[in-house]
């Protein structure tokens, strides 16, 4: 699958996407459990979104993702569609196991603390 920066998904690496688009110095994050101290996973943003695709929540003191209102309100997102999770992140499979996020493909949630490299 294409991502939004030209390369290709791929759920076997580990890539995160983020709702703007960043430069290209943005684009290596670390992920961690949130409340745990390791492990933090490097990953390469690789795409945007989930839901929105304009939403740079991390740039404002206090902020969080729109996502997290909009699926509590059942407003929908800049994409249409009500969220149905609360991601202002979305993690490859690779990502998620590394994290022991047990459970099927694109079943998985968890909540993350995230920080650019």
């Amino acid at each position: 699958m294409a991502s939004a920066y030209g390369g290709t998904l791929d759920p076997n690496s580990p890539q995160a996407a983020l709702p703007p688009h960043l430069s290209a110095i943005q684009r290596q994050i670390q992920v961690k459990l949130s409340g745990n101290q390791e492990p933090w996973i490097t990953c390469t943003v690789n795409d945007v979104g989930p839901w929105n695709v304009n939403d740079p929540h991390w740039t404002f003191a206090g902020g969080r993702p729109a996502s997290e209102s909009e699926r509590q309100n059942g407003t929908p997102a800049q994409n249409g569609e009500v969220p149905t999770n609360s991601a202002g992140i979305d993690l490859t499979p690779e990502v998620m196991t590394a994290l022991g996020i047990q459970g099927p493909i694109n079943t998985r949630s968890t909540t993350v603390d995230w920080q650019f490299v």
